[in-house]
């Protein structure tokens, strides 16, 4: 891999403003070239910051980096780690937002929690299966009927090589579709069910206090 080289200016002409650079058109002129020269000094600096450094030969495992990317890109991991980011993040920020009262910061939070345990729960379950499906049906090597279902012929040569993305491209339609029931018929169904085990443990004080409240009223 080729070192940093250092920025080199682009060469422009400009004409110089009518009456000899005279009155705001001079000053502005001269604004303009001095901010120019500001700015290209500034990318330089920034470049300057990182190190030199060329990749040698033996010092970057790249099969080793190929093993991981087989894994993390397969739809089901991808979904998790989505799942797993927004499970980190979401319920603090729908928690700590001062702009509501407690109560309503709670459930809200509740809401959150169950909505991301339920959607990549069914996520991973429907992508897995995808894919699954998916891999079944795009066995190069197979010999059952349905091995090569989903391997067109026109497309046999430029996925031979590597049908990975190929596999995890078609799961994901396959699972995008799937999902569009799945949404309906497990997922909000889960949310429902969650928020309410959450309000139970989390709103108890409240509802003793309120007898009135009925259960499920936040879902």
């Amino acid at each position: 891999m080729n070192n940093i080289q250092p920025i080199i200016p682009s060469v422009t002409f400009q004409g110089a403003p009518n009456g000899n650079c005279r009155g705001v058109k001079g000053i502005w002129h001269k604004i303009k070239q001095e901010v120019s020269g500001v700015s290209q000094k500034v990318q330089q600096g920034v470049i300057d910051l990182f190190p030199n450094k060329t990749i040698e030969d033996g010092k970057f495992n790249v099969e080793k980096l190929e093993k991981y990317d087989a894994i993390l890109s397969k739809p089901a991991e991808n979904r998790l780690i989505v799942g797993a980011t927004a499970l980190a993040t979401q319920p603090a920020i729908d928690y700590y937002n001062h702009k509501v009262d407690e109560e309503t910061r709670t459930v809200s939070r509740n809401r959150t929690i169950a909505k991301i345990v339920a959607g990549t729960s069914v996520g991973i379950l429907v992508r897995s299966l995808c894919y699954s499906l998916v891999e079944k049906m795009t066995d190069f090597n197979g010999t059952k009927k349905y091995s090569k279902w989903l391997l067109p012929d026109q497309l046999l040569n430029s996925i031979k090589d590597n049908p990975k993305y190929y596999k995890n491209t078609v799961s994901t339609l396959v699972a995008l579709g799937v999902m569009c029931i799945t949404n309906f018929l497990l997922d909000a169904p889960l949310t429902a069910y969650f928020t309410n085990v959450l309000n139970k443990k989390t709103l108890k004080q409240q509802k003793e206090e309120k007898p009135n409240l009925k259960e499920g009223l936040y879902v």
